[in-house]
């Protein structure tokens, strides 16, 4: 089949593919507090739909840090939680969600699909969050080395 005919399908990693079981807000607080000595209103803010920057932004926002701080400290934050995601592998709860497998296996024998990853999580956390280490080979091996992660902006367009 000609490239003309492809479609590609972009898959999210939280709650899509994967249950994160609230452990990115646990290593998200950690990051946050290293960084910014305070986590904001992380435990009723809600994450959904939002990249990274976003989540961190606003938490820090709602906190009443000014906006020059907030964004001085955006990479260190984010290499923070990278770090912690890394460093908690063992311990990470997250769970394949029932399906997934199945249907990646199926959409990848499909010559018009192209199969990737598009996500709000920044680029440093998305290794620690699929890695072969939690059954989580064979969900790799179905994508394609395609993946679109956070942006560097409050919402991301297209």
């Amino acid at each position: 089949m000609d490239n003309e005919h492809h479609r590609v399908l972009l898959f999210d990693i939280d709650c899509t593919l994967l249950d994160p079981a609230k452990q990115g807000r646990i290593y998200l607080s950690q990051a946050l507090n290293e960084v910014f000595g305070t986590t904001g209103p992380i435990a009723d803010f809600s994450m959904a739909g939002k990249t990274d920057w976003q989540i961190v932004t606003e938490l820090m926002t709602l906190a009443g840090l000014p906006v020059e701080q907030i964004n001085a400290g955006l990479e260190a934050t984010f290499t923070a939680y990278a770090r912690a995601i890394s460093e908690a592998d063992l311990a990470l709860k997250m769970r394949v969600l029932p399906g997934v497998h199945t249907l990646l296996a199926a959409l990848s024998q499909r010559p018009e699909f192209v199969l990737g990853l598009v996500t709000g999580n920044v680029r440093e956390a998305v290794p620690h969050k699929l890695p072969g280490s939690w059954g989580l080979i064979r969900l790799n091996s179905h994508l394609a080395p395609m993946a679109v992660s956070g942006c560097t902006a409050m919402t991301c367009r297209g």
